[in-house]
C-alpha cells in the first residue's frame, strides 16, 4: 500500500485466528480481518481479545486490514 492511499483506523481485537490473524471491529462496527506483518511477528508481536489496535486498510479492500504497532 502507498502511504497516501492508505486508511487508517482503531479497533479492537474481537478474535484470534491463526498464523498472524486476528478479527478486528473497527470503532464504527465494521469489522474486518486483520494480520501481522511477518517483521512484527518475528519480534514476538502478539495481541489477545480486547486489545485496542490501529489498522491500515486499503480503499479497494475494506475487508483485510495490516495491524500495526502504535
Amino acid at each position: 500500500m502507498h502511504e497516501q492511499n492508505v486508511i487508517r483506523a482503531e479497533g479492537v481485537v474481537r478474535e484470534v485466528l491463526r498464523d498472524r490473524l486476528y478479527r478486528v471491529a473497527l470503532d464504527n462496527g465494521h469489522q474486518l480481518l486483520g494480520f501481522v506483518p511477518a517483521r512484527l511477528a518475528a519480534g514476538g508481536v502478539r495481541f489477545a481479545v480486547g486489545d485496542k489496535v490501529a489498522v491500515d486498510l486499503s480503499p479497494l479492500d475494506l475487508s483485510k486490514g495490516r495491524i500495526r504497532v502504535n
